[in-house]
């Protein structure tokens, strides 16, 4: 600028900018650690909801459904703890299963009026089929899923607007 004109500063104040950047950086993980939990907690729930009932109804498979959370690493596990849940969701080559008197397949066979040992046989010669449960979770809930998080984070992200 020439002499005699106004000049026009701008200036910013580094501090400020650098404190309010690291108090957003620690807010955000809590900030993603409860949408995960959230989320979490939404895909367990339709999972139970597909998971097929067997004979130990709600205490079965359903009941078996849990979720695993490390805020650490902000992951997050969705699944079942009973030992035939991945043969439920892609069926099984053909195997001769656990079939003793104690055994879950002789509570289910009971419970459809079948011998059971009829149908470990079959199972030994056929396997079993799939019965998908937590692939058709994963696609029902992911756009969800998506949605949480974006609006949580949008509501963080104001939280510093003002």
């Amino acid at each position: 600028m020439g002499a005699g004109m106004s000049a026009f500063n701008v200036t910013m104040d580094g501090e400020y900018v650098i404190g309010l950047l690291t108090g957003m950086a620690g807010g955000l993980h809590g900030a993603i650690a409860a949408q995960l939990t959230a989320s979490a907690e939404v895909v367990k729930e339709a999972m139970r909801e597909r998971a097929p009932i067997g004979v130990g109804g709600e205490k079965g498979l359903k009941g078996s459904i849990g979720v695993v959370t490390d805020p650490v690493t902000l992951t997050a596990e969705i699944k079942p703890s009973m030992r035939y849940a991945d043969a439920v969701e892609t069926g099984s080559r053909p195997h001769w299963p656990p079939h003793g008197p104690d055994s879950s397949l002789a509570a289910w066979a009971k419970l459809k009026g079948l011998n059971v040992y009829a149908v470990a046989r079959s199972i030994s010669v056929k396997g079993t089929k799939p019965h998908p449960y937590i692939q058709p979770t994963f696609d029902d809930t992911k756009e969800e899923v998506g949605k949480t998080f974006n609006a949580g984070l949008a509501l963080f992200l104001r939280s510093f607007a003002g």
